[in-house]
């Protein structure tokens, strides 16, 4: 038998921070911390990847390379929770990041694939 899918309708937004490396700071250090402080302000979905491929710091994202840009590769910090905390929360850590690049996105649906535990 298949996965099930649990969907469910909500009001939440995405925030996703691709942050820069080559600064004064690490930024999958950075990246942790960013994660940390959403869980200590109730959002908790959040996660934090490594190497970015497909994003070049010179140009941006619409050039595709392989190879991660001087200095290192980026961080990426993905984190989903209620619109309006996500924009707070956004608001105070973006003065925080020297080099990121910011995308806030609205989620109109969530789709939890739930293992069957009967086989």
């Amino acid at each position: 038998m298949t996965d099930q899918e649990v969907t469910r309708t909500c009001r939440t937004r995405r925030l996703t921070m691709i942050i820069m490396a080559g600064g004064a700071c690490d930024p999958h250090r950075l990246a942790d911390e960013i994660v940390r402080l959403a869980y200590a302000n109730g959002l908790p979905l959040a996660a934090t990847f490594s190497g970015v491929t497909g994003y070049r710091l010179t140009t941006g994202i619409e050039e595709y390379c392989t190879t991660p840009p001087l200095g290192g590769a980026p961080a990426m910090v993905v984190i989903a929770g209620d619109a309006e905390a996500i924009d707070d929360f956004v608001t105070g850590v973006a003065r925080a990041v020297p080099d990121a690049l910011i995308l806030l996105d609205d989620v109109t649906e969530i789709v939890r694939t739930v293992p069957d535990l009967a086989h």
